[in-house]
């Protein structure tokens, strides 16, 4: 996450969607007009990344409780995606059968 500008926009859009959520609950119990424009988006803001800190913390204590004895062994489970192999000159090994679309096909006798 956050590796695109999209990735970015989204989370904020949800803290700005959040934020204008909370001034309209807040409305009817707020009577200055600072306090509601200022202060309550602010105290939503903040609310946000306290949440998001405790997230982080939680998802930290995780990983290491569930984590082997050696610190070096942590990423070594991870699949991490792979690269389609190319030749030497750029093109695609041949051998490589992952670009091929699968083609799904139903007998006509097992649709009956």
């Amino acid at each position: 996450m956050l590796r695109s500008r999209a990735d970015i926009a989204l989370i904020l859009l949800g803290i700005v969607v959040f934020v204008i959520g909370a001034v309209v609950l807040a409305r009817p119990f707020v009577t200055r007009r600072l306090t509601l424009f200022v202060a309550v988006p602010a105290a939503a803001t903040a609310g946000i990344a306290v949440l998001g800190v405790i997230a982080l913390v939680c998802a930290a204590v995780i990983v290491l409780l569930e984590s082997p004895d050696n610190v070096g062994d942590l990423l070594s489970g991870i699949s991490w995606p792979s690269v389609a192999r190319t030749s030497v000159a750029g093109r695609r090994d041949p051998t490589d059968r992952r670009h091929i679309p699968v083609r799904w096909t139903i007998d006509a006798a097992s649709s009956s």
